[in-house]
C-alpha cells in the first residue's frame, strides 16, 4: 500500500538520516563538514555509489566521509643520538686535522722529495763523469782515440749506455770487437779484439798490411817491414792508388791469394810473387828454382780445379810452356 509505514520515500529517508548525523562532543570540529558535498580532489575520480532504486532508477546520493584537521597535535618522534657531531665542534676540528696530516703520508713525501734530491745529485756531481779508460786486448787503440770516438768524458757513469759506446768503438777500422762496462764512480772497462794483418799489400815501394777482410791496418816503406810482417803472402798490386788506415783491398784477392799460396808450398813449388789487376785478377808469377812461367788465374771460381791445371802442366816435363791462362777450365790456354 501507497499509505503504510514500511514504504518510505526514499528521498526522505536520506534527509531524515542527514538530519540526525551530530559530531562528537569531544572533538568540535572532527567531521564538522561530514554529509556535505565533498569537493572532488583533483586527479582523482571519486567513487559513486547507487542509491536506493526509485521507481525502478538508481539516484546517485554524495558519500559522507570523516576528514581529520590538521590542527591536530601528534606525539613528537623519539630522539635518537648518532656519534656525529658538527662541524664546529673540537671533535670533528682534530678528524679532520687527523685526515689530512696523516703521518704515513707524510713520511711517503718526504721519502720521494729525499730520493728525489739523490738522484739529481748522482746524475749532476762531477765525481761520476768518466775520467778513467781501461783497455783490455788492445795493440794499436789508446785510451785517448776512446775517448775521442765516443765522448765518454762528458757523459754520466748512471746514464752511460754501454751498447752505443762499444758501436762507436767497433767504428774504427783496426776494431773486430769490442764490449764495454762501468764501475763505479769514473771508470770505464773496454775489451776489444783487434783486427790482425795477415798479407802485404804491395803498391811500388809502399806496402800496406791488410786483415783477411781486406781492411789496410799498417803502411811502411817496404824496406822497414817489421819482422813479423816479412814472412807474410805478397801480393803485387798493379792498382797504384794510395790507401790509408782503414781503407779496403780487394777480400777476394786477399783470401784466393793466401789459398793459392798455400796450396803451392804443400806441392813444394816455389813462387816470387801473386800479382793482382783489378780487370784481370791474379797471376802467379813463379820463382826461378821452379821455372820462369806465369799463370793468369782470374778471380777465385773454381780455383781447386785451376790450381789442379797448373799442377799437372808443372809436372809434364814434355810440356814446354811460360804462360797460361787458367781463367776457363775446360779451355786452359798456354804458350
Amino acid at each position: 500500500m501507497a499509505g503504510s509505514p514500511t514504504q518510505r520515500n526514499p528521498r526522505n529517508r536520506a534527509a531524515q538520516d542527514e538530519a540526525s548525523f551530530r559530531p562528537h562532543q569531544r572533538y568540535p570540529r572532527l567531521n564538522a563538514d561530514a554529509g556535505k558535498e565533498e569537493i572532488p580532489v583533483r586527479g582523482r575520480r571519486p567513487v559513486r555509489r547507487s542509491a536506493a532504486p526509485v521507481n525502478g532508477r538508481r539516484e546517485a546520493t554524495p558519500k559522507a566521509s570523516i576528514r581529520l584537521d590538521s590542527t591536530v597535535d601528534l606525539p613528537a618522534p623519539p630522539l635518537v643520538r648518532t656519534n656525529r657531531t658538527r662541524p664546529g665542534t673540537r671533535r670533528g676540528r682534530s678528524q679532520g686535522l687527523a685526515i689530512n696530516f696523516n703521518p704515513a703520508r707524510l713520511l711517503s713525501l718526504a721519502a720521494m722529495v729525499v730520493l728525489l734530491g739523490v738522484g739529481y745529485w748522482f746524475l749532476n756531481s762531477p765525481g761520476f763523469y768518466i775520467s778513467k779508460v781501461e783497455l783490455t786486448g788492445n795493440r794499436l787503440l789508446q785510451s785517448e782515440e776512446v775517448v775521442k770516438v765516443t765522448g765518454v768524458d762528458k757523459i754520466n757513469v748512471f746514464g752511460l749506455n754501454e751498447e752505443e759506446v762499444a758501436a762507436k768503438i767497433k767504428t774504427l777500422p783496426y776494431i773486430l770487437q769490442a764490449s764495454v762496462s762501468k764501475a763505479l764512480p769514473d771508470k770505464l772497462a773496454v775489451t776489444v779484439t783487434e783486427r790482425k794483418s795477415i798479407l802485404n799489400w804491395r803498391i811500388g815501394g809502399y806496402s800496406y798490411l791488410v786483415d783477411p777482410e781486406g781492411v789496410v791496418l799498417d803502411n811502411y816503406f817496404t824496406k822497414d817491414l817489421p819482422e813479423e810482417a816479412k814472412g807474410f803472402p805478397v801480393i803485387e798490386s798493379l792498382d797504384d792508388r794510395k790507401m790509408q788506415l782503414g781503407d779496403r783491398v780487394d777480400a777476394v784477392a786477399v783470401r784466393s791469394a793466401m789459398a793459392v799460396q798455400a796450396q803451392l808450398a804443400e806441392a813444394k813449388i816455389q813462387i816470387a810473387a801473386v800479382q793482382y789487376s783489378p780487370s784481370s785478377g791474379l797471376v802467379v808469377i813463379s820463382a826461378p828454382p821452379s821455372g820462369n812461367w806465369k799463370a793468369l788465374l782470374g778471380t777465385d771460381a773454381q780455383l781447386t780445379q785451376k790450381m789442379n791445371i797448373l799442377k799437372g802442366l808443372l809436372a809434364d816435363k814434355n810440356i814446354k810452356w811460360s804462360y797460361a791462362d787458367l781463367r776457363f777450365i775446360n779451355k786452359p790456354a798456354i804458350q
